[in-house]
């Protein structure tokens, strides 16, 4: 069987974007010392249900190979160099210490969601229709 590329509007790779970037970020608020309900009510409801709305409705899922590589290799490269190169000192220091202090725990998941969708351009830009696969 053959696959078929399509190259989907950057709206709606948006849009497939929100709900991983809703998890990814939920992840770290859930550290965050609130009340038990918050916590409970985010593992048991608001999760199963975003992951059955992301395999059903989610353009990223049909990412190309390829495609996941370079978003990928992009988003890795971007972090590497503000955190290697000497850009922000900070943000290696939160990496290393991920999931200590709430608020620098968000701030760094917030930055791995921007160089993701940074990736996400950058592949939209260079594999044109390749990017989803049918």
């Amino acid at each position: 069987m053959t696959s078929v590329f399509v190259s989907p509007p950057v709206t709606d790779i948006v849009k497939a974007a929100i709900p991983w970037f809703a998890l990814m970020f939920g992840s770290s608020v859930i550290r965050a010392e609130t009340k038990y309900w918050v916590n409970m009510t985010i593992l048991s409801a608001v999760y199963p249900i975003m992951l059955r709305y992301l395999s059903d409705n989610n353009l990223l899922l049909s990412m190309s190979k390829g495609s996941l590589g370079i978003t990928v290799f992009v988003s890795t490269l971007l972090l590497i160099t503000l955190t290697e190169g000497g850009i922000w000192p900070q943000l290696k220091k939160n990496f290393k210490e991920y999931g200590k202090d709430p608020k620098q725990t968000a701030l760094t998941t917030t930055v791995v969601m921007v160089s993701f969708i940074i990736g996400l351009l950058a592949t939209y830009y260079t594999q044109g229709k390749a990017i989803i696969q049918v």
